[in-house]
């Protein structure tokens, strides 16, 4: 799909604004409750040596957040001084120190920026834009029936035990009077589409997947399975069935196995979104567009977030005055995907025409337009010359800009 198409039928709604965008990049680049145990010669040793394998094992954590499954190999293993590098800071709590040993909890924030280019240089696909809240109905039924809300019911419990960041929020019903009101197990197996719209409102959310956990065997003797129906209801779903089943590994606790099947069908839900949303680096774009200013602010601003979109990889500024950008982006995946990474900096790109003949037709703005033009005609052409370097057609030299005492600029600038 070209990117007139995509303007001609998509308006980018911003689901945050510039700081709840940081806080969603913050979340997700820290990786908490990094559990270390470590003996060395002494209790120092065993510290220096818990805190890197922490480190190591959060950045494992969040390769397996950002790449899709079957890319996960490819993720590359650092050294300890590398990993360093990639970190913005870490916190201990819970720490215990013997003679000779260390443990800790570790939670450990990454360099967006930093783990971005990593990535890229090993030129591994990954995914970073978040995707719409899941509401998640967890049903458990075992030889005294199905339950919902009422106890007990471990599926539940682990599910609101789960603490594992996911590019898709995963929301799981405390069980309150408004949700009881809405929906009950039975209409929930039966995939009452009446009943999953009124607890979709309760929540705000669009879709709602129907876990049905069925146990077998016994989780106290440690020889228990579970067989998990998921069904998934809203735009472009229609509930088919899909499966997942574990079995209790010897001498695991029920809470573990319990917690297992949670992160197992967790991973189905962010595997899904990862494979469907990552940004391949042998697919690079280029695209011409100008952003009106109202001054040095606003620039900041607008590099600044540009600095923050994974997908925006190359900026080269062809213009700069102090009421206007005309500015080359280079993009890797799918033109949508850069359209959703942009907006959730809460920047907003679309086709607009210009009443200065040269200009851009592409139109990058900083904050909330509820206007939607159509889409024009000149811009396949416009996107080739982009693509070939010339940047004819812009800038004062074309007359595009109005000459306001500062100078055109023709800087090649990487984004990280």
């Amino acid at each position: 799909m070209s990117l007139q198409r995509l303007a001609g039928g998509l308006f980018l709604v911003f689901a945050a604004l510039a700081g709840g965008a940081a806080a969603w990049a913050e979340e997700l680049y820290t990786v908490r409750d990094v559990q270390v145990e470590v003996t060395a010669a002494d209790a120092a040793q065993a510290r220096e040596a818990a805190i890197a394998l922490g480190q190591s094992r959060a950045l494992q954590r969040l390769w397996a957040r950002l790449v899709p499954a079957e890319a996960l190999q490819r993720a590359p293993s650092l050294s300890a001084e590398r990993i360093a590098g990639l970190i913005e800071d870490f916190r201990v709590a819970d720490e215990r120190s013997g003679e000779d040993s260390y443990a800790g909890r570790l939670t450990v924030s990454f360099r967006p920026a930093e783990v971005r280019r990593v990535l890229r240089d090993a030129d591994v696909p990954y995914a970073e834009q978040r995707g719409r809240p899941l509401l998640l109905l967890p049903l458990y039924a075992d030889e005294s029936g199905t339950r919902l809300w009422g106890d007990p019911n471990p599926w539940r419990r682990a599910w609101r035990r789960y603490g594992e960041v996911g590019l898709v929020p995963v929301i799981v019903p405390l069980g309150d009077l408004g949700d009881i009101g809405a929906i009950d197990a039975e209409r929930a197996e039966a995939l009452d589409r009446n009943a999953l719209d009124a607890i979709a409102a309760v929540h705000g959310t669009e879709e709602v997947l129907v876990t049905i956990a069925r146990l077998s065997g016994d989780p106290a003797a440690g020889e228990a399975g579970l067989s998990i129906e998921l069904r998934r209801i809203g735009p472009g779903r229609d509930g088919g069935m899909e499966m997942e089943s574990l079995r209790q590994r010897e001498g695991e606790p029920a809470e573990r196995f319990y917690e297992r099947a949670v992160a197992a069908v967790d991973g189905r839900i962010q595997g899904e979104w990862k494979r469907d949303n990552q940004l391949r680096f042998d697919s690079r774009e280029r695209l011409l567009v100008r952003v009106p200013l109202r001054g040095l602010e606003d620039w900041v601003q607008v590099r600044r977030r540009l600095d923050d979109t994974a997908s925006v990889i190359g900026l080269e500024i062809l213009h700069l005055s102090r009421e206007r950008a005309i500015l080359g982006l280079s993009y890797v995946g799918e033109e949508s995907q850069l359209a959703r990474s942009l907006a959730q900096q809460s920047l907003a790109l679309r086709a607009e025409p210009s009443d200065s003949p040269g200009l851009p037709t592409w139109r990058l703005t900083l904050g909330v337009d509820a206007r939607m033009p159509p889409a024009p005609g000149a811009g396949d052409e416009e996107r080739r010359d982009g693509e070939e370097g010339a940047g004819a057609g812009v800038g004062p030299e074309a007359g595009a800009a109005p000459d306001d005492g500062l100078p055109a600029t023709r800087l090649p600038l990487g984004v990280q």
